[in-house]
């Protein structure tokens, strides 16, 4: 089988000078890069400035802080990524707390009991849960999809490799040929996102509590909302700042809906 190669092709544009002052409210069709235009900072500097998990992630409605000055673009003190090895759709499902949520909400969401979290977790008392910690719920998960389905697919592991503007790679790229299907992994509910530099992409929240992004899609194939596992969301493109690049789907994992983890593991798995 022939390899692909990985092109990279990433277009860098540095801004120098002082961000407005006060806020902003994300209108339909923004991207961070774009607001960082505007208002004469950086992508970076609004990401740390609102705590950003992802940068490729703002939502319509949503008031950013514009923050001070913007820094300089470096590589230096980027963020730690999380160094698991984790293989998702191994027959567990994993759960990360937020704010408001309880034993029995979230044993509700994923068709369990209190008490089943609680023994699979070694809880002494279902009501002592906090904010952040990872659960991991009881019962088998179906079998994880590999999202490109295609007779060649490419990747190699680039977890945490360097980025512009201090940022690092916080996927894996699934290289394959233009137009070959991207369906979800799993069920859940499917969101389109576009953006300068993602190009037409999704976010895929899933029913074994994770949350999914692809990006780079050549076109949409299914609406937003319900998807079943194996549904097309569309085909592998060059779309964003891919574009000319070797086409590929860039894949990233949210372990419980937050913490990114490495996607290689769970691709070397199933793919």
């Amino acid at each position: 089988m022939q390899r692909f190669r990985a092109i990279a092709v990433i277009a860098v544009l540095a801004l120098a000078g002082q961000a407005a002052a006060g806020t902003y409210r994300v209108q339909r069709g923004d991207t961070l890069s774009r607001i960082a235009r505007k208002h004469g900072t950086t992508v970076q500097a609004l990401t740390a400035a609102n705590s950003l998990a992802n940068p490729h992630r703002i939502f319509e409605d949503q008031v950013l802080n514009l923050g001070g000055s913007a820094p300089a673009a470096t590589t230096k003190g980027a963020p730690a990524l999380s160094t698991k090895q984790v293989v998702v759709g191994n027959g567990e499902r994993r759960h990360t707390v937020a704010k408001g949520q309880n034993l029995a909400s979230i044993a509700k969401r994923y068709g369990t009991t209190s008490a089943a979290i609680a023994k699979a977790n070694g809880l002494k008392s279902a009501h002592k849960i906090r904010v952040g910690q990872t659960l991991t719920i009881p019962g088998a998960a179906a079998d994880w999809l590999c999202p490109v389905q295609g007779s060649r697919v490419d990747f190699s592991d680039s977890w945490t490799a360097p980025r512009p503007g201090g940022r690092r790679h916080m996927g894996t790229d699934l290289f394959a040929f233009k137009g070959t299907a991207v369906v979800a992994p799993v069920s859940g509910r499917l969101v389109h996102r576009q953006g300068s530099i993602a190009g037409l992409a999704f976010y895929l929240y899933g029913d074994d509590g994770n949350v999914y992004y692809g990006a780079h899609l050549d076109a949409y194939q299914s609406k937003p909302g319900r998807i079943e596992r194996g549904g097309r969301i569309g085909t592998v493109g060059d779309s964003g700042n891919a574009k000319g690049s070797t086409p590929h789907l860039h894949l990233e994992i949210h372990l419980g809906g937050n913490e990114p983890i490495n996607p290689y593991p769970t691709a070397k798995r199933w793919c």
